[in-house]
């Protein structure tokens, strides 16, 4: 993830799967999937900072925002559940 900052975190603050927690519309709370309602890094995380979750990224009408999309997402639901798969 380089030198990208989100927020005020660098990249190196947090895990990728904190950062697909942030970024996802629906989580897992206590074994329930609901919309993700966290506004803060610490909800994510209490170990993170208490400051409001933003993340700057590829607008969604360029090439770049589905590679944004495929690294952070798909990567993240490999980091959490474990079921990577190729493609």
């Amino acid at each position: 993830m380089g030198d990208a900052a989100f927020g005020q975190l660098d990249s190196s603050d947090f895990t990728q799967a904190q950062l697909f927690s942030a970024l996802a519309r629906d989580v897992e709370k206590n074994g329930k999937i609901v919309k993700n309602s966290a506004p803060k890094w610490s909800d994510i995380d209490p170990s993170l900072r208490s400051t409001p979750i933003e993340v700057m990224g590829p607008s969604p009408t360029s090439a770049a925002y589905y590679g944004f999309l495929k690294t952070i997402m798909d990567c993240g639901v490999c980091v959490l559940h474990g079921d990577c798969f190729a493609g």
